[in-house]
């Protein structure tokens, strides 16, 4: 049975989008979007439990991992009643980091898309994979430094990139945020947790050879260290890019119960 719905909508004009076939490719990864056009796509569950989550799908900077890292996410989520917002970003390049924009937009279309639908979201969450990851902190960070209208309540990181310390960076991430005109040390989240955050949620698996768990243990511990709230789970085996696809009876399985129960204890379930 179908516990959601699916619409697009182009972050350019906050409209209906009409999905052109040329921007999404279908891979061994699933189905990848290679376009230039900012978009969300907002899997609404049947019955709601008035709560939403920005969805920031990884790809390195330079795709979107559109279908394990976002759409089936989507899915699963709105099947436990929260309303999903999957964001399809432009990636950075030498005239900017066009990702961050589109993330910031993609909280502001949330505000707008619950206006305009006559619902009222109880919180707003962010969850971001690999370099979504690395977005989904860049702009929960920023929105709470600048104290902007709509600031995530939550926020899980889902084996992120968080740092572009050469020794431990994924490299194709660092060349390209560089190349954007971000500077090493200020994009890296363990150097911009700021005074006020919200409850943050990590999965790493220690196996991962992408992204190194020291990227999770050096955020957690900055966290910690501002005196935040934060809960990391580390599994043995997983690798990198896991999503909701499942590893083999492997007990990094359990990061979507273990999310749930996290939520549901900070009441956003």
């Amino acid at each position: 049975m179908i516990h959601y719905r699916e619409n697009i909508y182009s972050l350019d004009n906050y409209e209906r989008y009409i999905t052109d076939s040329s921007l999404f490719e279908n891979t061994g990864d699933g189905i990848i979007y290679t376009g230039i056009v900012p978009l969300i796509t907002v899997v609404e569950p049947v019955v709601s439990n008035q709560h939403s989550v920005l969805i920031i799908p990884g790809g390195g900077y330079r795709r979107i991992v559109y279908e394990r890292e976002g759409l089936d996410v989507g899915r699963w989520i709105a099947g436990q009643g929260y309303t999903a917002f999957i964001l399809s970003y432009r990636m950075p390049s030498v005239n900017g980091y066009y990702s961050f924009a589109d993330a910031k937009n993609a909280l502001n279309f949330i505000s707008y898309w619950a206006g305009m639908s006559e619902r009222t979201f109880k919180s707003v969450g962010c969850m971001g994979f690999s370099a979504g990851g690395h977005l989904a902190g860049y702009i929960t960070h920023l929105h709470y430094e600048e104290e902007t209208s709509v600031r995530p309540d939550w926020m899980a990181l889902i084996y992120p990139v968080i740092s572009l310390d050469r020794s431990i960076a994924h490299q194709g991430c660092r060349k390209r945020l560089l190349d954007a005109g971000e500077s090493e040390y200020s994009a890296s989240l363990e150097n911009s947790v700021t005074e006020y955050m919200p409850p943050v949620f990590i999965v790493h698996a220690t196996d991962d050879k992408d992204v190194p768990v020291i990227h999770s243990l050096r955020y957690f511990n900055s966290i910690r260290d501002k005196g935040h709230h934060a809960e990391a789970h580390f599994f043995d085996k997983g690798g990198h890019g896991f999503g909701v696809s499942g590893k083999n009876g492997y007990p990094i399985e359990k990061w979507q119960s273990l999310l749930l129960e996290w939520l549901a204890e900070h009441k956003f379930y």
